[in-house]
């Protein structure tokens, strides 16, 4: 099962809602974890880590997991292992970034990464380099600057839909080590504060490296 954690600003919940329409029409049995109310169809004192066991055994194909922050500066996530960790956030005007406490407490979940396991980046962001120093996973950068592996050109946008176009600069491997080729194709968005071009770049990477096809995500609005 691949396991993948969420993380950076206020911006997970917009990638996790693309992320689920692009494994529901890629067919995969996925399962995304949000509330933490494990109690609803478990046991109360079930923990994360015995959840995310659960979903293996029922032949979970992947496990999206929403990194909250009190959960994370509570150590909730230091005993999990993610294959894809994807952190999206970028600094405000004032050059303001996350809290110290919460990114010292991302950097163990990056430290704990193996070189097979992958980290998709924002990295307009600087000070999420940070966050990579002594890192030994792949590592896999987007933004909307040149120097990005993805990022996006040709953007429009109308007051139902933006659309642009993905651009994918050198070979991707995946989770199971199959090449992605360098390639472009558009992508559109339902028009919202909430669902952005960065957001969009990172659900978008997120599937590819997890074996959504392109055609799959061209056919929809996410």
């Amino acid at each position: 099962m691949i396991t993948i954690g969420i993380t950076g600003a206020e911006q997970e919940s917009g990638i996790i809602s693309m992320l689920r329409k692009i494994m529901n029409q890629a067919d995969l049995k996925f399962s995304i974890i949000e509330s933490y109310d494990f109690h609803l169809s478990m046991l109360p004192s079930v923990s994360l880590k015995d959840y995310i066991g659960e979903l293996k055994k029922n032949k979970t194909d992947i496990a999206i997991i929403k990194i909250v922050k009190e959960k994370l500066i509570a150590g909730m996530y230091h005993h999990i292992k993610f294959n894809i960790l994807v952190y999206n956030h970028i600094s405000d005007h004032n050059g303001q970034g996350p809290q110290h406490e919460k990114m010292a407490h991302e950097k163990k979940i990056f430290d704990a990464m193996d070189k097979e396991d992958i980290a998709i980046i924002n990295i307009d962001d600087q000070r999420v380099l940070q966050l990579l120093r002594d890192s030994k996973m792949c590592v896999i950068t987007y933004g909307l600057s040149s120097k990005a592996t993805i990022t996006a050109s040709s953007i429009e946008a109308d007051s139902d839909c933006s659309t642009f176009i993905y651009c994918l600069q050198r070979t991707l491997c995946t989770v199971e080590g199959r090449d992605i080729e360098p390639q472009e194709f558009p992508v559109r968005i339902i028009s919202s504060k909430d669902k952005n071009t960065y957001n969009t770049l990172a659900a978008v990477t997120t599937a590819l490296v997890c074996n959504a096809d392109a055609s799959v995500i061209q056919a929809l609005i996410l």
